[in-house]
C-alpha cells in the first residue's frame, strides 16, 4: 500500500493549478506559479501526514541537500527550488534571483496565493534581516491563514535578492493559528 501511495504522488502533475507551459506565458507568473505549487503540493498537501512527506519529495525527483539534513533541493526550470521539512513547520524556498532576472515579483507571487491556495493576509510589514552574506537586507514579511485558520508565513526579499531566500512556510502544528507568532529566522 505504502509503494502504491508513492507511486500515486509520482504520477501527479507538480503543478495542479494548471498546465503552466500553456496557461502562464508571462515567465514570472510561470516561476511564481511553480513555487506556489510546489508549496501546496508537499507542504500543504502532507500538513496531515508529515510523516510521509521525505518519501514523497524523493519519489517527485528531489534530492536532499548534504549541507542541510532536512532540506530536499530539485531544479525546476534550471532554478534550484528547496522544501524542509521541521516537526512544526514546512519550509519552501527559492533564491530569486540566481542569476542576472529576478523570476517573479511579490504581486505575481501573491496571487496564486491568495487565489489558487485561498489565503488570506493577516499582517505585513517592512522589516530587515541579515543575508547568507551578512548584508543588512530590506524584507516583506507578511502572515496569511488559510480557510482552516492555519498559520502560513512569507518572508520576501526587497533587495539582495541574490543571496537571501525568499521563504514561505506552512505550519503544521493543530494547534498553530494566525493568533500565535511567527518565530521567523533567517535561511
Amino acid at each position: 500500500m505504502k509503494s502504491a501511495f508513492l507511486i500515486a504522488l509520482s504520477l501527479a502533475p507538480l503543478v495542479a493549478f494548471s498546465d503552466v507551459s500553456r496557461s502562464t506565458p508571462n515567465l514570472g507568473d510561470r516561476h511564481a506559479q511553480v513555487f506556489a505549487s510546489l508549496v501546496q503540493k508537499y507542504c500543504i498537501g502532507f500538513r496531515e501526514i508529515p510523516a510521509k512527506l521525505e518519501a514523497a519529495l524523493k519519489v517527485g525527483g528531489f534530492n536532499k541537500n548534504i549541507d542541510y539534513d532536512d532540506t530536499f533541493e530539485k531544479y525546476i526550470d534550471r532554478v534550484d527550488y528547496a522544501v524542509t521539512l521541521d516537526q512544526e513547520v514546512c519550509t519552501t524556498d527559492v533564491l530569486l534571483k540566481p542569476a542576472s532576472t529576478i523570476l517573479f515579483e511579490l504581486k505575481q507571487l501573491e496571487r496564486f496565493l491568495l487565489s489558487e491556495l485561498k489565503l488570506t493576509m493577516s499582517k505585513s510589514k517592512i522589516d530587515y534581516e541579515l543575508s547568507s552574506e551578512y548584508k543588512r537586507t530590506k524584507v516583506v514579511k507578511r502572515d496569511y491563514v488559510d480557510e482552516q485558520g492555519k498559520k502560513h508565513s512569507l518572508i520576501f526579499p526587497l533587495e539582495n535578492q541574490g543571496e537571501y531566500y525568499m521563504t514561505f512556510d506552512v505550519y503544521w502544528k493543530h494547534n498553530e493559528t494566525a493568533s500565535k507568532s511567527n518565530a521567523h529566522g533567517t535561511n
